[in-house]
């Protein structure tokens, strides 16, 4: 007997399957990410059907609220929302079918049962039941505390690495004086003229 469970977990599985074949076989970009956040939505569905809270809702909130987002944003301003000739839409298809047998083979492997994964520790006592975010919280702040800011401090000289790489003082650019803008007065910028009628101004 299927139960509610078992009905949606199909539901989010064949949702998922759909629009990941979309996002390789669609014509237009823009549909592409479209269906990409679909199947980001549809990851997060059976990670929390799954007991994975915490995996879920950052799969929400980085991919879909930021990752996805800005491919959406990319492909807008760089215009390549054109819709893809037949001869370009198959162009990755060795790519497509290599990816998914791997992920086919890897299925199959879990689910016969011939790799096993490690046992994992569960923090706290025995008789408690705790959140996985508490206890990857527990853990993160606890044992893996310093390699948790060092990991911070590296993505901080990444993000200062890539900003000073991209900047360029370039010549000729017109730039805007802050202070100057700040001092001048109303006399600096501004001149009435009572002009006669049927004269005009002269300028200097």
């Amino acid at each position: 007997m299927i139960t509610m469970l078992d009905l949606c977990f199909y539901m989010f599985g064949l949702t998922l399957i759909g629009s990941v074949v979309t996002v390789f076989l669609a014509r237009n970009t823009v549909y592409s990410v479209f269906a990409l956040i679909v199947a980001f939505f549809n990851s997060a569905g059976i990670f929390l059907l799954l007991g994975a809270e915490f995996l879920a809702f950052v799969l929400l909130i980085v991919y879909v609220g930021a990752v996805a987002i800005l491919f959406l944003f990319v492909v807008m301003m760089i215009g390549a929302d054109e819709p893809l000739k037949k001869k370009d839409l198959f162009k990755n298809v060795r790519g497509f079918i290599l990816a998914a047998g791997v992920m086919v083979t890897e299925i199959i492997v879990f689910v016969t049962g011939k790799f096993t994964l490690p046992s994992a520790t569960i923090m706290g006592d025995g008789d408690s039941q705790i959140s996985n975010t508490h206890a990857i919280g527990e853990v993160l702040y606890t044992k893996y505390f310093l390699p948790f800011q060092l990991v911070g401090i590296l993505l901080l000289i990444a993000m200062i690495g890539a900003i000073v790489l991209t900047l360029r003082n370039r010549t000729g650019v017109k730039r805007q004086k802050a202070k100057d803008q700040l001092q001048r007065k109303p006399s600096d910028t501004l001149e009435l003229k009572d002009v006669p009628i049927g004269q005009g101004v002269k300028t200097k």
